[in-house]
Order: C-alpha cells, then sequence, then structure tokens
C-alpha cells in the first residue's frame, strides 16, 4: 500500500438547508490535498499510516458504526454481521464477535440507537442490540435482483433504501424504519452501486453504474460521472469534499450541492478499497482483497498509542446455522414492484458529461 500526494483542490462550502455552514469535526482530507483532524490541525500524506483493525472478515459489504465506537460489518459471502469493539477508540480492537445470525447476502447496514438494520436478499431487518432479527420489509414482490441492496441515512434522518430490479433499472426508496412502509423517491435506469455515507446531518448521494461509467449525485435527476472506479462514498459537508473507495485506492475529491470537481488521484493506492466510515479515528475502509478492516489517520494520532496486530475473530462460524429466509414472512410490510410514471426520459436529460 503507497500513499501519495494530492494536487490541491479549491475549499468550496456546501451550505445546509438553512443557510449555514455544516460544522463537523472529523478527519478529513482537507483541500490542500491534506488530512485534517478534529482540531483542525494539518499533517501531510507522508504522515499518514495505516493498519489493519481486524482480519478474517470475509467479503466486507458494508460498515456501520455506533455511538460507542462499536464498528459492525457485513460479510456477503457467510452472510455474518461482525462486532468489533474498540473500547478505547483509539483504533485498536479489543473484540472481535460475529453476531448470532445469519443474513442472506447482506449488502446494508445503517444504525440509529442501538438499532441495526440490515438489508439482504430477502428484504429488510431491524435489531435491537444482538436480539432476534425482525423482518420489516421483505422483497420478494419487489422485483429486486440479487444485487447489493445498499442503506443510508439522508440529511433528514430518513433511512434510504436502494434496490437494482430486474428490468434494469434501480429505485431509491424512503423506508419508515417502525413499519417497513417503503415509499418510492425516484428511480433511473442502471445499477444503484452503493448511497453515500456521512455525518449526521450529510446528504446520501446515490452512485449509479451504468455500463463502465460511473455516476453520482444527489438526485436521479442530476448525475455527474466519476472514476469509473469508484465503489463508495463518504460526504464530508465541512469540507465540501467526497472520498471515495475504488479499485485502485483512496481518493477524495471537492463537492458542492451541484456536483464534483475534476478527478483526483489515489493517496492511498494498492488495495481495493470497499465500504468507508469516518470518524475521530480516522478513515476506516474495508479491504476487499484482504477481507480486512483497515484505518488510515495522521501519525500523530499514534504518540500516546501504538497500533496493535490485528484481531482475528473469536467466534467459530457455525456452517450449519440456518439462514434467515425474508420469503413468505407475511407480518412484515411487504415492499411491493413500484412504477414511477413522471420519470421517464429524466436520465438522458439532466446527466451531466
Amino acid at each position: 500500500m503507497v500513499f501519495k500526494q494530492l494536487k490541491p483542490l479549491s475549499l468550496l462550502l456546501l451550505i445546509s438547508a438553512a443557510g449555514f455552514v455544516i460544522s463537523i469535526a472529523t478527519p478529513i482530507l482537507g483541500e490542500d490535498g491534506r488530512i485534517r483532524t478534529g482540531t483542525q490541525a494539518k499533517v501531510s500524506v507522508d504522515g499518514l499510516e495505516s493498519h489493519s483493525l481486524a482480519r478474517g472478515l470475509g467479503q466486507i459489504s458494508d460498515i456501520a458504526v455506533a455511538a460507542d465506537g462499536t464498528i459492525f460489518t457485513a460479510d456477503l459471502k457467510s452472510g455474518r454481521i461482525w462486532a468489533i469493539r474498540d473500547r478505547g477508540l483509539d483504533g485498536n480492537a479489543d473484540v472481535v464477535q460475529a453476531l448470532p445470525h445469519r443474513f442472506d447476502l447482506p449488502s446494508g447496514l445503517a444504525l440509529s440507537g442501538d438499532q441495526l438494520f440490515v438489508a439482504d436478499r430477502g428484504g429488510l431487518w431491524r435489531m435491537n442490540g444482538a436480539g432476534t432479527p425482525v423482518l420489516i420489509a421483505p422483497f420478494a414482490n419487489s422485483g429486486a435482483t440479487d444485487a447489493p441492496h445498499p442503506l443510508s441515512w439522508n440529511a433528514d434522518n430518513t433511512l434510504l433504501l436502494g434496490l437494482t430490479l430486474k428490468d434494469g433499472t434501480s429505485q431509491r426508496l424512503k423506508v419508515d424504519p417502525d413499519t417497513g412502509e417503503a415509499t418510492l423517491i425516484d428511480e433511473t435506469k442502471g445499477q444503484l452501486i452503493a448511497l453515500s455515507k456521512g455525518p449526521v446531518g450529510a446528504p446520501a448521494l446515490n452512485l449509479v453504474q451504468r455500463g463502465e461509467r460511473i455516476l453520482i449525485g444527489q438526485s436521479f435527476d442530476n448525475l455527474q460521472a466519476v472514476s469509473p472506479s469508484a465503489r463508495t462514498a463518504w460526504v464530508d459537508p465541512e469540507l465540501a469534499q467526497i472520498v471515495f473507495g475504488s479499485d485502485d485506492g483512496l481518493y477524495a475529491q471537492a463537492a458542492t450541492l451541484f456536483g464534483v470537481d475534476e478527478a483526483q488521484e489515489p493517496f492511498v493506492t494498492g488495495l481495493r478499497v470497499g465500504a468507508i466510515y469516518v470518524d475521530q479515528r480516522g478513515i476506516l475502509f474495508a479491504s476487499r482483497d484482504e477481507g480486512s478492516l483497515r484505518l488510515v489517520r495522521p501519525r500523530q494520532a499514534l504518540s500516546n498509542t501504538a497500533a496493535a496486530e490485528p484481531l482475528a475473530p473469536e467466534t467459530k462460524l457455525d456452517p450449519d446455522l440456518l439462514i434467515l429466509r425474508g420469503s413468505g414472512i407475511e407480518q412484515a410490510s411487504q415492499i411491493d414492484a413500484f412504477k414511477d410514471e413522471t420519470n421517464d426520459g429524466k436520465d438522458d436529460r439532466n446527466e451531466k458529461n
């Protein structure tokens, strides 16, 4: 893995709906290609370090982080959800355990308080802690494929769900986290591969794949091309930047409500990056080749603590554990196939080159 210095970026402030700059203290790349810590100190890319927190996590499809710093990852291959506990919030894992349930290709995670939401091939599930998952919205009648179903919280604290349909289109839905009732927001042609994550108050952007192109936008009506290797994104409104996880590493772009700046070179290379999450520890990301959870942060953050060896899971997976199935359960709200009659032709008219 290699760190590379970015070209300088122009800082463009992202303004909230109320007209105020959203202020969030997170360590992220600044406009000069340097990481800003919560105290606004800057360090050069040469001053970064990266280490692995946990390994043996399988094919990590998404990341969610609880208020106490516990990191949850979904393993698309085994169907397990892993809890990585970092009690000191120092970027070193204390315990790595699997939750006592097995999902059917889990691809989306979202947290609200102590409630964990999991989107898998069969539906949307809600869990309280490590309690029994409750299916709140089956996908049996939705027309969805087995493609990933991303989850994210929007700026208005709305739970968003992405579905890719068998007719080659994708839908973005607003889901009631209590009842599972879904409302269609919009739809587009192509596959919705990710909904961006971000701090509280950050907008959830859409990453859409059409052929070999990757497009991004806050709505399907105004999509703009980004790097064709982009797979996931983290939005930081304070610095008006998006950090992308891609097939060739991590990179950042300046952004406004109206689009993103020109593409930048990766500042971390040599790894295929999957899901991303940023908090006071640094940039957490999944290494798609290693099945590990890694952390990038300034070296000065190591002044009081050394990086520990990555932990392997303590849990021995039971190969006979039954997969939770999301079909044929009538107690939950059923997500049916939606048809948006008002969106015909919008994609081609509004897409930017």
